[in-house]
């Protein structure tokens, strides 16, 4: 049996045992790249490979997935919440669109506000 593959087989028992990622690179004198390797397979392994996939390829969404898993976790989020929310990620940028022309139209008109309340104080300071 070579190295790598007994290397291999007790890297998946520990995994299997519920060994820590880094106490699996501490006990076996690995760096980050062979241990995160190995994790890889022993995932896939397990059926597992759509969560390889997102931690190989989409980790910056990775907090963003974990908080909406939390939220279904804890029951704030239902099925139906997750479906609108993915249906809704569409509108996004029309939203931001809309949002940043209401913001304009309100802050036009709070300059037409302070136009006329500081138009008003200079009437009715002229008037007495």
């Amino acid at each position: 049996m070579s190295k790598v593959t007994n290397n291999r087989f007790k890297v998946y028992g520990m995994f299997l045992a519920g060994k820590p990622v880094i106490m699996v690179a501490i006990s076996l004198g690995f760096g980050y790249e062979e241990v995160k390797q190995y994790y890889h397979e022993y995932l896939f392994l397990n059926d597992l490979d759509d969560f390889v996939k997102i931690t190989k390829d989409h980790r910056y969404y990775l907090p963003f997935l974990f908080q909406v898993a939390e939220k279904m976790k804890s029951h704030d989020f239902d099925e139906a919440d997750v479906n609108n929310l993915i249906e809704n990620m569409n509108n996004i940028k029309p939203l931001e669109d809309v949002r940043n022309d209401l913001q304009h139209q309100v802050n036009i008109l709070t300059v037409k506000r302070d136009d006329l309340l500081h138009s008003t104080d200079q009437n009715e300071t002229t008037e007495l």
